[in-house]
């Protein structure tokens, strides 16, 4: 029962994550068509976005922080190797 808990979790917090980057790339898209001067601005959103996963995943959905952190580790990982 836990595990599937854990795994119902991991994919809420999946969705949740598909979602935010979709918002977050929409806005920086917006951004960047605005203004190149902005380019500093689209940086710092960048650097954010695993700030504003974390938060809305832990405050929005009541998901488990561990979930939460393990996601962020994730994204991390995938800037890295990208």
């Amino acid at each position: 029962l836990t595990r599937f808990r854990a795994l119902k979790q991991k994919h809420q917090a999946n969705a949740i994550r598909e979602e935010i980057i979709a918002k977050f790339q929409e806005a920086l898209t917006k951004k960047k068509t605005k203004h190149l001067r902005k380019k500093k601005r689209n940086t710092q959103m960048q650097q954010l976005l695993p700030q504003a996963i974390k938060k809305e995943i832990t405050t929005k959905r009541g998901i488990d922080k561990k979930v939460a952190v393990a996601e962020l580790e994730e994204i991390k990982t995938e800037k890295h190797t990208s």
